[in-house]
């Protein structure tokens, strides 16, 4: 049996699809094709070991992994049997499967013994998708991941090309956006004279930046310190951003004086009851913190259930002109680098892919991505903004 791969590398391109080592790193600009490369790169493999085949290819989040499997589904369906389009799987003619997964559901990605794996756009994903999560499943069978996305900063996928630029197990390719044959010089010229310095290095020059966020430039230089204990004495205040079960509760105290994160909770799949419990005990831990809660919709009663405990609560209803205040007032306390909180992994990834875009009507509208949370963002926002504004009265802040 002859099978003809559906497309064929040109240019630049074969010098990452020719990588053969255990591990690959592929840190590529904008529109180069590195998906299409890396889906030829998995299918070469994966047929080459039969029915030892057994590969994850992971996205960013679910609907993205659906996209990636509908088009491996057509375009490779003389080299694969009946698919599982619920599961997002397919069975190769040769043997072996593939299954398509997003990392924003990591319990799917812990089941299973795996041949090889492909992280694709890793680095928006969480650090511990790879060291918890795939790096355990490729253990037995010695097996190796194609690591391919554009940069996002100095996180852990920056660490992993470094990584891949003296370890023997690992190549190493870096590719900028015009390298690709179908990405016109004079279409990158245009996009060049047309997008803000930062954002064209990063996503079309494939540079990691030290920082790597559209909106929080510079964020790792407020990094230092760790959490504390209360202190007697001190004032606190804290930011509430709450959610039942699909988002996050999250819990940042701050104390007044020095402007640092000193508390830090995230939970979620927590009933009413526990979360009001949970936002009590913190705030009567840190001496009675003055809380600034997210008080929108499903917030007022817990508003209201709080205040009746007699805890000093604020609410704060957020709408999309009270959430531009917000944001923009933690992105002038990190530029002039006003606030302090240690490294928290959770805060680092979040903040660092936070971003921006201009809506139709000329306003900046402020978000996470697709499938991705902004609830730490907003904890710290809710605080920040009034740590920043002025100096609190202690009378304002003190227990009562």
């Amino acid at each position: 049996m002859i099978l003809t791969l559906p497309h064929k590398p040109s240019g630049d391109q074969w010098n990452y699809y020719n990588l053969s080592t255990r591990h690959t790193v592929g840190v590529i600009g904008r529109q180069y094709g590195k998906g299409v490369l890396a889906k030829l790169r998995a299918v070469r493999k994966d047929i080459a070991k039969g029915r030892a085949a057994n590969r994850y290819w992971v996205a960013p989040i679910v609907p993205q992994a659906r996209i990636h499997f509908e088009r491996f589904i057509y375009e490779y369906r003389s080299f694969i049997g009946k698919p599982n389009k619920t599961h997002m799987e397919a069975p190769y003619l040769t043997g072996g499967w593939i299954h398509f997964k997003g990392s924003d559901n990591p319990e799917s990605l812990k089941a299973d013994t795996l041949s090889d794996a492909t992280l694709d756009e890793c680095g928006t994903m969480h650090e511990t998708v790879w060291s918890e999560a795939v790096r355990p499943m490729l253990a037995v069978n010695q097996g190796g991941c194609d690591f391919i996305g554009t940069p996002k900063g100095k996180n852990w996928y920056w660490h992993i090309a470094e990584q891949a630029k003296v370890d023997s197990e690992f190549s190493y390719h870096h590719a900028p956006s015009n390298k690709s044959p179908y990405f016109s010089q004079t279409e990158f010229d245009k996009i060049r004279a047309s997008t803000p310095e930062q954002i064209f290095r990063q996503e079309y020059l494939a540079e990691f930046l030290d920082s790597g966020s559209e909106v929080f430039r510079n964020f790792r230089d407020c990094i230092k310190g760790e959490l504390e204990s209360p202190k007697a004495g001190r004032l606190y205040l804290m930011g509430a951003d709450i959610a039942k079960h699909v988002d996050w509760t999250v819990i940042t105290v701050w104390d007044v004086e020095r402007k640092h994160l000193v508390y830090f909770e995230r939970f979620n799949q927590v009933d009413w009851p526990l979360i009001e419990a949970r936002i009590a005990a913190a705030c009567v831990k840190y001496n009675r913190a003055r809380i600034r809660l997210d008080a929108t919709g499903v917030g007022d009663p817990v508003f209201d259930r709080l205040n009746s405990m007699g805890l000093p609560v604020y609410p704060v209803r957020i709408n999309a002109a009270v959430k531009t205040h917000l944001i923009e007032s933690l992105i002038m306390a990190i530029e002039k680098q006003e606030i302090s909180f240690p490294h928290l992994p959770d805060l680092v990834h979040e903040f660092s892919i936070f971003g921006a875009k201009k809506s139709p009507s000329g306003h900046i509208q402020y978000s996470a991505p697709p499938g991705y949370h902004d609830d730490i963002v907003l904890s710290t926002a809710l605080a920040v903004s009034e740590l920043v504004s002025a100096t609190p009265s202690p009378q304002f802040f003190s227990a009562k």
